[in-house]
């Protein structure tokens, strides 16, 4: 797998594919549908976990806006937490962390029941661990071993 930047006029997308010389269609954001391939590559990542994660994270956080988050989410009966990275103010990856069964009194929108903690670094992800109320130590695969306590 590769993780693909591709540049489209003054617009760059992000995409994950077997091989960097596949074509596909996406939607942007006036709901257009827009191809893009090889020839609007601009980039590309070997993407095959999170060992090549932790080699790129720092680059894309730099040149394509790259941030991570741990989300506190209250539904009626539900509290979960969920990591989330978000790649050029678009979501990426979302994976569920931690969930238990609890009563919550939250809107029937239910707005405003999410919290965010964005994770600059491990220490974040402690924080997170601790306002929140949940265990996990996903945190190893995504931060370096020189980021990690010692």
């Amino acid at each position: 797998m590769y993780l693909c930047i591709y540049k489209r006029g003054n617009k760059y997308y992000s995409q994950v594919v077997k091989k960097v010389t596949e074509n596909f269609t996406i939607v942007n954001e006036k709901m257009e549908a827009v191809k893009l391939g090889y020839k609007q590559k601009v980039e590309s990542y070997a993407f095959n976990g999170w060992e090549d994660f932790k080699k790129i994270k720092h680059y894309l956080r730099v040149n394509y806006g790259l941030r991570m988050f741990v989300a506190d989410i209250k539904a009626i009966d539900k509290t979960y937490q969920k990591f989330i990275i978000e790649l050029m103010k678009n979501p990426f990856y979302e994976l569920m962390l931690a969930e238990r069964d609890e009563q919550n009194e939250v809107a029937e929108d239910e707005t405003g029941n999410v919290r965010l903690i964005e994770l600059l670094d491990v220490s974040d992800w402690f924080e997170a661990q601790k306002e929140f109320g949940f265990e996990s130590d996903f945190y190893k695969n995504i931060f370096t071993a020189e980021e990690l306590p010692q």
